[in-house]
């Protein structure tokens, strides 16, 4: 058995269209916050991209001198001479021989000489030594004069003089002295 249709009233007009103009205000608010963040999203990251480019423009306008810098660097770097050379024979000896002939040659005679000690950092290797000796003040004016000529590869860290002698004209020092010397780590 059927039943008989019902019959349906129609929805007011003025409802119908308040519905759906409340429901086309609910997407535009909400879709709109949504659009305009991602618009001011995409201009921020449009932005930093325009700015990357820029600086990347930049460098390859530099990049002629750039290279000729980095040529020249290279060049320059061939170029240098190192006082140990860690693969022709035992460091701490060619340093050692270094400073006796060093001392020698200005007049200091040593007393006491520490063996070397290589500190190795990631980029250099250094090799300090400490000796103790005898000397005039003007032997060790000599000695910082002929270390300051090899002053990148040679550098002295710590100097101590203590007067031994009571004549003022002759005076005698007790010189204790540490010095460290640049190795070629690349080697």
């Amino acid at each position: 058995m059927r039943k008989a249709k019902e019959k349906r009233e129609a929805m007011n007009p003025l409802n119908s269209w308040g519905l759906v103009v409340l429901l086309l205000c609910l997407i535009w608010f909400g879709g709109s916050t949504t659009i305009i963040d991602f618009a001011t999203k995409q201009n921020r990251h449009l932005s930093q991209t325009l700015s990357i480019v820029e600086k990347q423009q930049a460098l390859l306008a530099r990049r002629q001198t750039l290279e000729t810098a980095l040529e020249k660097a290279l060049s320059e770097k061939k170029g240098i001479t190192y006082l140990i050379d860690p693969q022709t024979k035992n460091p701490s000896t060619i340093f050692q021989s270094f400073v006796r002939d060093l001392a020698k040659n200005t007049g200091i005679s040593l007393t006491k000489i520490k063996a070397p000690q290589i500190q190795k950092n990631k980029y250099l290797t250094l090799l300090t030594m400490q000796f103790e000796g005898i000397g005039s003040i003007n032997n060790v004016r000599d000695f910082l004069i002929k270390a300051a000529s090899f002053e990148p590869i040679v550098r002295i860290d710590n100097l101590n003089l203590v007067s031994i002698s009571t004549d003022a004209n002759d005076a005698n020092l007790n010189i204790s002295m540490q010095v460290s010397s640049l190795m070629d780590k690349s080697k």
